[in-house]
């Protein structure tokens, strides 16, 4: 490679080592990244931001979250604070900090350019993946504000068919808060945007509640047949025990 030879001839030349970073970065030899990365600190302190932020994801794709985190926060600039504050986002995820993953979705809210990927993953977190493994919403109870200007927000930010998110995020809210009444029309037209077990098991825990066991029992087979993990197999079949 031009990269390694021109490296032969001068080590302190600094295009080459970027070029190396680079390369290794988007073809996901990730240690082989953050070695030139880490030289690249060294040698060009010019781009010292990029360079941290680069190293912060590498690290958090190669599974080691808190020097993730670590690279991450040392990381001060408005163009990259989105993505910054995004990926902290997921590395508090991994790590379980619970407080800090809150404080981070915050700052993600704080910016202009969001996307509908940031309000639907958000909701997902908060209210769907408790919902789906009859678990309780821990994150939703810590700060039920932040939820709803999460809500707010994305009818505010997004348009036309993007809304759909935040129909998804206001059911979430409703079964956060055990309101499932008047559920039927929303879920039945969101499930066909986003056709998801947990959908369908909210629209047969939905005929439940109305005693219209037929219409239970279908959903809930559906969305038995679209089960992820053993936990959203457990609650289906303890709900399936109620209409079979």
């Amino acid at each position: 490679m031009l990269a390694l030879y021109v490296l032969g001839q001068d080590k302190d030349y600094i295009l080459p080592y970027q070029l190396l970073a680079y390369a290794n970065f988007l073809t996901a030899s990730r240690d082989a990244s953050l070695e030139y990365l880490d030289i690249l600190l060294r040698l060009d302190a010019s781009a010292v931001l990029r360079y941290n932020f680069l190293m912060g994801v590498a690290y958090y794709r190669n599974g080691d979250y808190e020097r993730s985190v670590l690279k991450l926060s040392q990381v001060k600039n408005v163009s990259y604070g989105l993505d910054v504050d995004r990926y902290l986002v997921l590395n508090y995820q991994k790590l379980g900090q619970v407080e800090k993953l809150l404080s981070s979705r915050q700052k993600v809210l704080g910016h202009r350019a969001l996307r509908t990927s940031d309000f639907f993953h958000y909701f997902y977190e908060v209210f769907f993946w408790p919902y789906s493994r009859g678990e309780g919403y821990v994150m939703y109870a810590q700060n039920t504000h932040l939820a709803e200007n999460y809500l707010v927000r994305c009818f505010q930010v997004l348009q036309g068919a993007d809304q759909a998110v935040c129909e998804y995020g206001s059911i979430g809210l409703s079964l956060a808060k055990g309101q499932m009444q008047g559920l039927e029309v929303s879920l039945s037209s969101l499930v066909e945007k986003y056709p998801q077990g947990y959908l369908y098991q909210a629209l047969g825990e939905y005929y439940l509640r109305v005693r219209d066991q037929e219409a239970a029992k279908y959903y809930l087979l559906k969305a038995v047949g679209m089960a992820s993990s053993a936990e959203e197999g457990f609650t289906l079949r303890t709900l399936l025990q109620k209409v079979i």
